[in-house]
């Protein structure tokens, strides 16, 4: 079995293993999260836990453990995989995808680093980073300052 398969077996564990009215993360859960955490810079980590958020849980807290792995991936890693999954999560996870894009706008070097990815991305994913740019400004223009270079990159 490779690391690929290793880390697409974990992530499906996750997805079979979350329960969506949790007040807590499971010790199963738990176990495949700290796994995929030692694993972090393998490909495919940081969209597979993405793809698991769900607005619908009844509590948001748990799931930032999803996000904080995630986040511990290299920067480059993490914005390629970001952009991959940002259409699909902003059709499924529309919440999520604003908080995440939010922590990602609030750190300069990831910021940077999307800006830079984005100007040679597919154009269904400018298309996605737009419209939540364009959602994150209407609900706080108090970010146009760090949403307007991402704007910017999207229409290149």
């Amino acid at each position: 079995m490779t690391a690929d398969d290793t880390i697409a077996a974990k992530i499906e564990g996750l997805s079979k293993a979350i329960g969506a009215s949790a007040v807590e993360l499971s010790p199963d859960v738990n176990r495949l999260l700290d796994e995929l955490e030692q694993s972090t810079g393998h490909p495919g980590i940081v969209a597979g836990l993405y793809g698991l958020l769900d607005d619908n849980f009844l509590f948001d807290g748990p799931l930032f453990r999803f996000v904080h792995v995630a986040e511990r991936a290299d920067t480059p890693t993490y914005v390629a995989e970001l952009l991959s999954v940002a259409p699909s999560l902003i059709r499924s996870a529309p919440k999520w995808a604003s908080i995440i894009l939010i922590r990602v706008l609030n750190h300069q070097p990831t910021r940077d680093e999307l800006v830079r990815q984005l100007t040679r991305a597919a154009p269904h994913q400018k298309a996605s980073m737009r419209q939540l740019m364009d959602a994150i400004n209407a609900e706080s223009p108090d970010f146009l300052a760090r949403t307007t270079p991402v704007i910017v990159a999207a229409e290149v």
